[in-house]
């Protein structure tokens, strides 16, 4: 039996909205945060070495070529390790050639460097680490708020081609701070902000990675301009006893 043709008109209109509304659903900017806290804490990490290789080009290499007292290139490539202690605690270090390292430390937001300076390391120390040291979602707001991220707007984009949660400016609105968390499995992807006259951008790229899985995105970028500091890894070691001294 066919359905008459007022009821067949609202059987369509019904299968019509259903979809957009579907669609139109987007979790609210703190729920957002507090899914990726929780997913940080469930991987139930109480400290992670991620050692690779961090490469520097543009003003980027003619800095970390000085600070290592190597020919400049245009391209500077060197051996790296990232520590986390969590929740809270961040060392990134780069391997100099027969002198210090290079490092920054991030404690609960505060960042210090040692030996040659590095801006990209420090950045890297800054604005990477809080996103992956098993943050609180308390933290994660304070964290964008503090780089002039609003976080109350939320909206659907796309981040390495990945559906993203959109935090603060929409992907349409040019130099505008936001956020990008994986639609699916809350995870950090990109981070743009300002710095200075210039914009940053933080891509955290592969979470599938058979050496890392969800721990640590495999490569991470973060670009100014044309200059870039790329890390990728290579080798992981997690839950291990780490020194205190190290931060």
């Amino acid at each position: 039996m066919r359905p008459s043709g007022r009821l067949g008109t609202g059987l369509l209109v019904v299968g019509l909205l259903a979809p957009a509304a579907a669609v139109a659903f987007v979790m609210s900017s703190g729920q957002v945060l507090h899914r990726v806290a929780r997913h940080r804490a469930e991987l139930e990490l109480s400290s992670l070495v991620v050692r690779g290789s961090f490469t520097f080009t543009g003003a980027y290499a003619a800095a970390a070529a000085a600070a290592l007292k190597v020919p400049n290139t245009g391209e500077l490539t060197s051996f790296g390790t990232l520590t986390y202690k969590m929740p809270g605690r961040c060392r990134v270090e780069l391997e100099s050639r027969g002198g210090l390292p290079a490092t920054a430390v991030n404690v609960n937001g505060n960042v210090k460097t040692s030996g040659p300076a590095l801006e990209p390391l420090k950045a890297f120390a800054a604005d990477v680490c809080p996103l992956l040291a098993q943050p609180s979602s308390e933290e994660l707001v304070s964290f964008l708020r503090a780089r002039d991220v609003e976080t109350a707007p939320i909206t659907l984009g796309r981040a390495n081609g990945v559906v993203s949660y959109v935090i603060g400016g929409r992907p349409k609105d040019a130099g505008v701070p936001s956020f990008y968390v994986e639609k699916e499995r809350f995870a950090p992807l990109r981070l743009l902000t300002r710095q200075g006259e210039a914009m940053q951008e933080i891509r955290m790229l592969d979470y599938s990675s058979p050496l890392l899985g969800e721990w640590h995105p495999r490569v991470v970028e973060i670009r100014r301009g044309d200059d870039l500091l790329r890390f990728v890894a290579d080798q992981v070691e997690s839950n291990a006893k780490l020194p205190e001294n190290l931060f």
